[in-house]
């Protein structure tokens, strides 16, 4: 057990481990600009956290903490390693009449850092063109120790993913979406679509910026914007396959829990941001080496009730999102050859789809119980992890005679995370009158290339960004009429991308070959890369250097 050569330190250690999952393994599309972690700056753990936005508690429970001072304390009013928010807006005056004196006292509160799930940071950037850019992130409650006393801060410390997709709110450009993850390579090229929540009318134009923020080279085909109209209190998402439908009254779990019997549905009840996810804990014995774990979630059900459709926020965790390079990163200097034999209907790309659905890795299938048996109702494609995007899947009752319905869930161990799963019966398809494309007036990149006529058409003329911080800017014409609030608008992003990869190392055979035939190969892998990262830092925090 690693956590007892480390005994004496075990909040260092605990701090090393999570940061080691923060700074090694947070990503989406490829790999963590990484840092080195000095250990002579392990020291100290009393630090300001600066950005925080809010927190998610062990029990699901959403605490907001912005404009408020956060600290991290190691010891405070008799608490080790706790979160101190102090509400400077409430307060009280305090007469001291032994010194005569007055002195203010501010409201706080205290969180036990054990108690905390995840933290969540305004990360804001200023390009050369003094660009204000926002991404809301998070990392694990207990990584943030070694996050801020190894100097890995979020706020200079970069999330990546694949292309950035960022919306002006009218005062500055905020993430909002984070399409084509884990499109690769050309023969994986997709479509995604995706919601822009904080895109607002100014001055009769839309602007959204495209960025790279990613040591890849990504490639753009077609990029489409529209709005989809819908009825006073109801709601859009679109299914698996890119049909819209507009529904209301979406029905929270009656009760959900994991494999344990512990009960989840705080966390999935509602989109908010406090997300169900497995943690990797710090102690290797604690880690659980069943490939697969089992969510059972129940919901009431209608009498007569034939339909449904289940709509799911979620998709990879930060874990699980960053095995993406380190599995190409196993075939070396084979990898150019390995892209090029992956294109739809080739045996390489069945063999790697077939993998990941086997292991419910990237693809998970949605199962629903009936007398005893699983029924498959459809298959929940992996996205995220940052912005995660509503789905819906539709659900077939038929052969359900009880008054509930019973969805069960067997994701990857560690790979998963789950903002809101829901059932809808009350629902219908968008007609096409509802659904407006939104005229491109401008594209232009950083290097001042006008792109519109590249950007418009699905013929493989990519738009490349070959560096990271290459952007691009697309100015949309607000349509006459356009109300916000019975209207969203949706961007559809055609592309690819490839991870700058070493590619003069030889392959290795033999773990490929363990992923895509043997079952859990995926998993199996992560798991050894996570002890051995373990393994060496508990070396060197034990080193005499």
């Amino acid at each position: 057990m690693i956590s007892k050569a480390l005994k004496p330190a075990s909040l260092l250690f605990n701090s090393v481990i999570y940061a080691l999952i923060f700074g090694i393994l947070l990503s989406s599309c490829t790999t963590v600009t990484s840092h080195k972690i000095e250990l002579k700056n392990l020291k100290g753990n009393d630090m300001r956290i600066d950005n925080a936005e809010y927190l998610v508690l062990n029990n699901g429970s959403f605490i907001s903490v912005a404009g408020k001072f956060v600290q991290l304390k190691k010891t405070y009013k008799g608490n080790e390693n706790v979160l101190v928010v102090i509400d400077n807006s409430v307060y009280k005056t305090i007469r001291d009449s032994v010194n005569v004196r007055k002195y203010t006292v501010y409201n706080e509160d205290l969180y036990l850092l054990d108690s905390v799930k995840e933290i969540y940071f305004t990360k804001t950037e200023t390009d050369a063109t003094g660009t204000v850019m926002v991404v809301i992130g998070s990392i694990l409650g207990a990584a943030l120790m070694l996050v801020i006393i190894g100097g890995i801060y979020f706020s200079n410390h970069p999330i990546h993913s694949c292309p950035f997709i960022y919306s002006f709110d009218g005062e500055k450009f905020v993430m909002d979406a984070e399409p084509l993850g884990g499109a690769v390579c050309e023969g994986l090229e997709r479509t995604d679509i995706s919601k822009l929540e904080n895109l607002k009318n100014v001055d009769s134009v839309f602007m959204v910026r495209v960025r790279n923020v990613n040591d890849e080279q990504q490639k753009l085909d077609k990029i489409e914007f529209f709005t989809v109209n819908h009825g006073i209190n109801e709601f859009t998402a679109p299914d698996n396959n890119g049909n819209f439908f507009k529904y209301f009254d979406p029905v929270r779990p009656q009760f959900a829990v994991n494999e344990s019997g512990i009960e989840i549905s705080k966390f999935i009840d509602n989109r908010d941001g406090s997300r169900w996810f497995h943690e990797l804990p710090p102690d290797t014995s604690m880690l659980n080496y069943n490939p697969k774990e089992t969510l059972t979630i129940r919901f009431p059900k209608p009498a007569g009730v034939k339909n449904a459709m289940l709509i799911i926020n979620g998709g990879a965790s930060y874990f699980g999102s960053n095995m993406i390079p380190e599995i190409l990163k196993l075939n070396g200097n084979k990898i150019d050859e390995v892209y090029k034999s992956i294109y739809p209907g080739s045996e390489a790309q069945k063999n790697l789809f077939i993998a990941m659905h086997r292991d419910e890795s990237y693809y998970m299938d949605i199962k629903i119980s009936t007398g005893g048996e699983l029924i498959n109702q459809g298959i929940l494609k992996s996205n995220g992890p940052i912005a995660y995007e509503d789905i819906l899947y539709p659900l077939n009752l038929e052969n359900i005679d009880t008054d509930y319905i019973e969805i069960v869930l067997t994701p990857q161990r560690y790979f998963w995370k789950f903002d809101m799963i829901n059932i809808i019966y009350n629902y219908e398809p968008v007609g096409k009158d509802d659904i407006r494309k939104l005229d491109m007036i401008n594209a232009v990149d950083n290097y001042g290339n006008e792109l519109k006529g590249v950007l418009s058409e699905k013929d493989k003329d990519y738009y490349n960004m070959p560096l990271t911080g290459d952007y691009a800017d697309i100015l949309l014409e607000v349509p006459e009429l356009y109300d916000g609030a019975a209207s969203d608008i949706y961007v559809s992003t055609s592309g690819w991308y490839e991870i700058n990869l070493k590619k003069d190392m030889k392959r290795d055979e033999r773990q490929v070959e363990k992923i895509l035939y043997s079952p859990g190969g995926v998993f199996y892998y992560a798991l050894e890369l996570y002890v051995s990262k373990l393994l060496t830092l508990a070396s060197e925090l034990n080193s005499d250097n």
